[in-house]
């Protein structure tokens, strides 16, 4: 298992840009789309981007607490599926309004059973679990009855479903010798489980490359988006295969940083010390994440001491982009209580986890909000209702 995005990112929490992509928005067309990527203080503010706020406490029950939200998966019937990888070992569903209805499977080594929970996936009213250390993947329907487990003997670490069968796994840059091929590994596998055999691959990198020489990501395989630290595109990854669906363009002296790091990862045995130097040092963006909406595509990044939050509009082709060194790059000016930290996004919503403490701190005083709630109860969901054009 790689290293918690949660640990990664809350470790980055201590007059916005606007561009037009390079390309045009023709379907035949890849979008190119600009980061400017300035090193000064241009935060956002949330009112830009975001039309409400919603807060959701989750219930909190004595034999469902949730230690960390490890994945957070919306249904298209506004259900939550909260997964707890390492502290509760567990998957909980809860409803719209955050009532907890049950969890889903249990930790154990027998039939049924998930021992370690490297990612989950929902498609059409199943689960699917892959656990990494018993090889195997689980399928679930949301009343918690266990539908079958196939076999998968690969590495990989973040799974999405392109089918009810076919399923889509990213192995990042750790190698699977046995589908080495003229000395390139895939980071991608196509796998149909039902009729199992030797996944399709691609997206191939050089068996040399240090897979430790690059941060872990949140989701960079999400509703069928992928991106991977090597290149500056996001593909879409569909049952066929794949196409490129933007690049993202920086400066050439950004590019050229980026390239001499590619270069040593593949060519010197990199340590995980090496990539957080990379990380905090080293003058070229890390995409962090990335989420799509209904209206608007987020980008979280950082170079050197930067971070920044890029918004791109399909509609209008508009880029807009905050930066800051001192904080987040977007500022609540709506409420001053959540930070804007995405963990998932389901239609034109942008979704993120917050303690209860945070909204007890900020909100002490507005009791339709905080009634009942207790420092040490399970999280709150904000749900960011973001707007979808920018004149």
């Amino acid at each position: 298992m790689k290293p918690s995005y949660s640990i990664l990112f809350f470790s980055l929490f201590l007059s916005a840009c606007f561009h037009q992509p390079s390309t045009s928005h023709s379907d035949n067309e890849l979008i190119s789309i600009h980061l400017p990527l300035a090193q000064d203080e241009h935060p956002v503010y949330l009112s830009e981007i975001v039309d409400s706020i919603e807060y959701l406490p989750l219930e909190t029950v004595d034999h469902a607490l949730i230690g960390s939200v490890d994945k957070l998966i919306v249904t298209e019937n506004q259900q939550l599926i909260v997964v707890d990888k390492e502290t509760a070992r567990s998957i909980f569903l809860f409803d719209s309004t955050g009532k907890l209805l049950h969890t889903i499977g249990h930790a154990g080594t027998g039939p049924g059973e998930y021992a370690l929970l490297e990612d989950v996936s929902y498609y059409n009213g199943q689960l699917f679990v892959w656990d990494s250390s018993l090889k195997k993947i689980l399928i679930f329907s949301m009343n918690n009855e266990c539908l079958g487990a196939y076999p998968f003997e690969y590495t990989a670490y973040s799974l999405c479903n392109l089918t009810s069968t076919m399923l889509a796994f990213c192995c990042d840059y750790t190698p699977n010798r046995e589908l080495t091929e003229k000395g390139s590994c895939p980071s991608l596998l196509f796998v149909d489980i039902e009729r199992g055999g030797k996944p399709r691959t691609a997206l191939p990198f050089p068996v040399s490359t240090s897979a430790a020489a690059y941060q872990a990501t949140l989701n960079n395989l999400c509703h069928q988006n992928l991106y991977l630290p090597l290149n500056d595109t996001i593909y879409k990854v569909r049952k066929d295969g794949f196409e490129k669906k933007y690049v993202l363009d920086y400066a050439a002296t950004y590019k050229q940083a980026k390239e001499s790091y590619v270069k040593r990862s593949q060519t010197e045995p990199l340590t995980a010390d090496d990539a957080i130097q990379s990380f905090q040092n080293d003058r070229f963006p890390h995409l962090i994440t990335y989420f799509e909406c209904e209206g608007v595509d987020v980008f979280f990044m950082r170079m050197q001491s930067y971070l920044y939050y890029g918004f791109y509009y399909p509609l209008s082709g508009t880029y807009k982009e905050g930066s800051t060194a001192k904080g987040l790059p977007v500022i609540n000016d709506i409420d001053g209580i959540a930070p804007f930290l995405p963990r998932s996004s389901e239609g034109n919503v942008i979704y993120s986890v917050m303690p209860t403490s945070v909204l007890l701190e900020h909100d002490s005083e507005n009791s339709h909000r905080t009634q009942g709630i207790h420092e040490d109860d399970n999280p709150v969901i904000v749900k960011f209702h973001m707007k979808t054009i920018v004149p």
